[in-house]
């Protein structure tokens, strides 16, 4: 199934083990659905201990590549999300059409002085002070926890969504449905993060393992900017794909 490990390598046999099988679970040469060997059967292939083979198998469970059940074994459930950032879509649409289900946990709703940025953001004059709503969200994919979110939205936009059944909603219906208007585009960044204590806590993730923090404005029609987004998606979970395109030099004439 896997390259043999190797007892000389100062990596260790666990550690070894774990990648191997990751590595062919995330370029699809083992599937979703599969049954891995038993413990005793990789005991046996690599020469290792049932110690360093349960610890690879609980590494690979936690962080989010296999589900091991007890009298079955452990069975591959890695598929990633994969977010194509040549169009845009919402989470609840995104996870939807790879064929998944997905609701979300209500975590807070508050309502909050703006500071200067949030104006700026808002393209709000700081005069009069406005205030905003955040709405944090545990986002769930299949009953897995995979993205902690927090949106700002002005406060009037808040009062009118706030109070609506939020935890199976898409946010990009909510603000076409409560303003009339069609959601045209995101301005979005994306960095690579370290897992910190709130993923470890919600996610349910190891410390230290790498997650995707996503910062983006969404407009509705009229370039007006009706929502900031903070998010922290799983680095296990999700795939960010985009197409990109070389200007020629004809192209920078126009």
């Amino acid at each position: 199934m896997v390259a043999n490990v190797s007892h000389e390598s100062t990596t260790p046999l666990y550690e070894q083990l774990k990648l191997m099988l990751r590595d062919k679970i995330m370029l699809g040469e083992i599937l979703p659905g599969t049954l891995l060997p038993t413990e005793a059967a990789f005991c046996d292939m690599y020469k290792i201990s049932r110690i360093t083979v349960r610890k690879a198998l609980g590494d690979l469970e936690a962080e989010g590549f296999i589900t091991r059940i007890q009298g079955k074994g452990s069975i591959v459930t890695h598929s990633r999300i994969k977010e194509n950032w040549s169009h845009i879509a919402g989470f609840t649409e995104t996870v939807k059409a790879a064929g998944h289900q997905t609701h979300s946990e209500i975590l807070g709703i508050d309502t909050i002085p703006g500071s200067v940025t949030l104006h700026n953001l808002f393209n709000l004059p700081l005069d009069p002070p406005q205030k905003f709503v955040t709405i944090k969200r545990l986002r769930y994919i299949d009953d897995i926890p995979a993205a902690i979110m927090t949106s700002y939205v002005r406060e009037d936009m808040g009062e009118k969504i706030k109070n609506r059944k939020l935890d199976n909603l898409s946010f990009y219906n909510l603000f076409e449905e409560v303003t009339g208007r069609k959601v045209i585009r995101n301005e979005a960044s994306l960095t690579p993060v370290l897992a910190n204590q709130e993923a470890i806590s919600l996610l349910g993730v190891k410390p230290g393992t790498p997650h995707f923090f996503f910062k983006g404005i969404t407009y509705i029609e009229g370039d007006i900017p009706v929502e900031l987004n903070y998010a922290t998606f799983r680095g296990d979970t999700f795939e960010f794909a985009s197409n990109i395109y070389r200007v020629t030099t004809a192209d920078k004439g126009k």
